[in-house]
This record gives C-alpha cells, structure tokens and sequence, in this order.
C-alpha cells in the first residue's frame, strides 16, 4: 500500500495532488500545510471527502510531511503499547505521555491471532511497524494499514535460527528488513535484505562470521539495527548499515552476553 512506501519528494505524481487542491482558494502549498497540520484522526475522516484527497493522504510526500510535522512538536510524545492476553490475542492502544488523557487510546491491530500466536514486533521506526510471525507485515498505525511481505524464494539450506532486523535508509529514503539465517554454532548460512521502495528481496555478502542471539534486533539507532552477538572476536554488538548495506562490529568487552539478555560487568 502506498502510505508505506517512502520515495523521494522528486518521484511524487503531481497531478495527484494537483487534482487535490483543484478546487481550493488557497495556494497549493499554503493547503499542504495546513493539511500536514491536521490531527490523524482527522486525516482519517478527510480522506471520505473526495477521492483526490483519499490519494493525496497515500503520497509517500504527504505522509513523509504529516510524520516530520508531528515528529517534531516536544508535546506529541507518544508510544504505542502491545499487550498479550491468555488467549494468544495481541491488543495496542496509543498513550500521548503530554495528553490528560488517563487511558490510552485503541487502535486496531492488524493481525491479533496467526495460527493461535500474536505477531511479534521486530522494531518501529519513524510511525511505520514491521511485525513478524508466519510471515513478515509493515503496519502503518496512523493510517490504519498494513501490507504483508513475501519471503524470497532464496535457499540457505539446514538453519538453526533466523531473526529479523528492521531500519530506515535516510538517503534513499526506504525502508528496510534484514534476514539473518545462522547455521550451527557460529556460521552465517546467508543474509538478504528487502527494500519496501523496491518492493524486493537481495542477498548480502557477509566477510565474517557471527551468530545473533535473538530472533529480532535488540535496539535501533539512527535507522540501523543492532544485534547483541557472538563471534570469532568474542562477545559482541553487530550493526547492519541500511544504507552501505554492509555488517560492522561493536565490540563489548565490558558486557556479558546471554541467551536471556545483557549483563554489565
């Protein structure tokens, strides 16, 4: 769905938005603005409208604008919360840490049960979502949409574990999702790396070798997942470059690393 995707201000169809502003007073530019402006659930409701506005709200231009708009203002300090009950059912709601509000707010989650199991979050980053299990979704919560990932048809023979990393490219401005798949103890079997732009999967060459700990990155940081990990070089901390598409390492001598998390020593 194209509220996902996040391609370069220069690929926007004008007439789109064009069409949008067709009948407006106000200059094109003064009428995104004002709409960037515009609480979710109001984009929400606007979208009935008309039907060029409904696509204008879809541009990978006007989401990139509403998200920068809102991301910057020190009161919309918000985070969303996932919460697993007895029945294997995921619920979310939004909590607006600046808001009087007491309760947080439900909004609704695209997939609360696969196969008896929730979905499990690989990580967030700048409003979009990836979760994983059975299958890999992009969930945009604002918009209130999700597009399910095909895996690749890529063969990496017997694997003992996979885990997932998700990022964002701020030069190319694309999303990304980063499959590890270890082989016994410590050998990569393969890695690829999936463009939501492209809508693709492409393999990584990888020059060292390494096994992640977890089935999903441990942190994000500047749009580059982190894995706690062990390798050749002992006990370490590996980044994935979404951007160069390489693997470093961050060596952790101060840190004792286990299956069940991170000692400071």
């Amino acid at each position: 769905m194209t509220p996902i995707r996040t391609e370069s201000p220069e690929k926007i169809k004008e007439p789109i938005a064009a069409n949008a502003m067709a009948n407006c007073v106000l200059h094109d530019d003064i009428m995104l603005c004002i709409l960037a402006r515009l609480p979710v659930k109001s984009i929400l409701r606007f979208r009935s409208v008309c039907k060029p506005w409904c696509e204008l709200f879809s541009t990978p231009h006007f989401v990139k604008m509403h998200h920068g708009q809102f991301s910057s203002d020190p009161k919309n300090q918000s985070f969303i919360i996932c919460s697993k009950t007895a029945k294997f059912c995921t619920t979310a709601s939004l909590l607006n840490i600046e808001s009087n509000e007491k309760k947080p707010t439900i909004i609704d989650y695209p997939y609360p049960y696969i196969n008896n199991r929730p979905k499990s979050i690989v990580g967030c980053y700048n409003g979009l979502i990836c979760l994983n299990d059975c299958g890999i979704t992009m969930w945009n919560p604002a918009m209130n949409l999700s597009k399910s990932i095909q895996l690749s048809n890529a063969y990496f023979g017997g694997f003992e574990r996979v885990s997932l990393g998700f990022g964002y490219d701020a030069k190319g401005a694309d999303f990304k999702v980063v499959r590890i798949v270890n082989f016994l103890e410590m050998s990569i079997a393969g890695v690829e790396v999936y463009s939501v732009n492209s809508d693709s999967w492409r393999t990584i060459e990888v020059d060292f070798q390494f096994r992640v700990l977890r089935t999903t990155c441990d942190v994000i940081v500047n749009g580059n997942p982190y894995w706690l990990a062990k390798s050749d070089h002992g006990e370490v901390l590996v980044c994935f470059d979404v951007t160069k598409l390489v693997f470093k390492i961050v060596s952790l001598s101060s840190l004792s690393l286990k299956e069940g998390g991170v000692t400071i020593g």
